[in-house]
């Protein structure tokens, strides 16, 4: 579950809340936090701190990095990827991205704040369009420091908030119905969309929803470990071929540990695997999978593998586990469904470059033909175009700096969604149809 949101929406903090709500953090070290953010003149970031625990960002107030928890609800264990906000780590949330099942999208309701973030210049939008571009049909609406509008926990803030964010979510995909859907166990399977009043450093109607809270007084929806509860597991691919991209990768002794999410099939230990684009084979001697004891994993899965076999200095983040006997494709070049945005300010034509963002590889790219226009299906209503404007779909062909683990969109969707960005934006999403030689 990757968490999602402009810079100080409050993400850290929410899920720092959540994780003491839930026990896993003693009072030893929440009061340790509150200590020291104080002592900094942060008083309010302690909760944050749980989740962001690097030196940098406590100094800055900022998540850098994607923070990885584990939390067992009622049904479910979470793997809770707390992703940055700022418009300067958008690559960093799009590897969080890259990795989630579902998504919890946080907006303010303070004053000014939320339509800063969300109506104007904010990451609100484009970090929700990419969660959507990324595979994540489910979300959570957090509308975080209702307790600061004014007057507090208002109701009208609340539904005034939702008219704005629920249209646009549909609009780029989601599908959205009434909060009484969740009720329903058939129609909850279809709701991807869901809105949660929420406070996060207070912690009002996180784990429970106190009787003398104004929000009692209209709300009677779910509190916000609910709503995640509810969250409908994707399927897993478990009998495809075995693909894993490494994400963190660190010596250990005489072997490599690797941690990342195993797209597709089952690993467990003592298995052979191919690392890829370098051909090596290697063992995995250990495998764990949520922070759990070792154990079998499968499609869905976060794990950390002990590599042995393998020279640490040829592997980068980015490279693919997978079986001798099915090999992941290595491409540098293929052919595409792209959908160019609203922030493409400059057609495209052939030779344009972009960063192409893939499964945590961040890789420059440029468009070396121009197919065909077509519409969202993949009908041509044009060949052999002489630009591509913004807001068009189209099938073209793009030749990377260098060759990468990539598959076709229909044999592994994980490797075949990826991301194109010029000058920080977001310009253009797109499907991986045919790899070329």
């Amino acid at each position: 579950m990757v968490v999602v949101g402009h810079v100080d929406a409050g993400k850290s903090t929410l899920m720092g809340q959540v994780l003491v709500k839930m026990g896993h953090v003693s009072q030893r070290v929440l009061h340790k936090h509150e200590r020291e953010a104080r002592e900094q003149g942060k008083a309010s970031f302690y909760l944050a701190w749980i989740m962001d625990e690097d030196e940098e960002e406590r100094a800055h107030g900022v998540t850098i990095d994607v923070a990885q928890k584990h939390v067992v609800t009622e049904t479910k264990l979470i793997t809770l990827l707390d992703a940055p906000g700022h418009r300067d780590f958008i690559p960093k949330m799009i590897s969080g991205a890259c990795a989630a099942d579902v998504a919890v999208l946080v907006v303010p309701a303070t004053p000014g704040e939320f339509e800063s973030c969300f109506e104007s210049s904010g990451q609100t939008k484009e970090h929700a369009l990419l969660v959507k571009a990324l595979g994540v049909n489910q979300v959570v609406v957090a509308v975080n420091k209702l307790d600061a509008a004014v007057p507090p926990w208002d109701e009208g803030r609340y539904e005034a908030i939702k008219a704005s964010v629920e249209p646009f979510l549909r609009q780029i995909g989601f599908k959205a119905g009434k909060a009484i859907a969740v009720y329903s166990y058939v129609a909850r399977h279809f709701l991807q969309v869901r809105f949660v009043p929420v406070s996060g450093l207070s912690g009002e109607n996180v784990a429970a929803l106190s009787s003398d809270c104004p929000l009692s007084t209209w709300y009677r929806g779910d509190t916000f470990l609910q709503a995640i509860d509810r969250f409908t597991a994707a399927p897993r691919a478990v009998l495809k071929p075995m693909r894993m991209v490494c994400s963190d990768i660190a010596p250990t002794g005489k072997g490599v540990v690797v941690s990342g999410r195993l797209l597709q099939g089952r690993l467990q230990q003592g298995n052979r695997v191919l690392v890829m684009p370098i051909g090596d084979l290697a063992t995995a001697s250990r495998v764990e999978k949520g922070g759990a004891q070792p154990g079998p994993a499968r499609a869905g899965d976060s794990v950390e593998v002990t590599l042995t076999g393998v020279d640490v200095t040829r592997m980068v983040p980015g490279s693919c586990l997978c079986k001798a006997r099915s090999p992941v494709p290595v491409a540098e070049k293929l052919e595409a469904q792209v959908a160019t945005l609203d922030a493409l300010a400059v057609p495209l034509i052939r030779g344009t470059e972009f960063l192409l963002h893939l499964q945590g590889v961040d890789i420059t790219a440029h468009v070396s033909k121009l197919i065909a226009l077509t519409n969202s299906a993949g009908t041509v209503i044009k060949a052999r175009p002489r630009c591509v404007p913004s807001g068009a779909t189209a099938h073209v062909q793009l030749t990377l700096s260098r060759p990468i683990c990539v598959e076709r969109y229909s044999d592994c969707r994980a490797l075949g969604r990826f991301v194109l960005r010029q000058k920080g934006q977001t310009v253009a999403v797109g499907l991986v149809l045919e790899l070329k030689a």
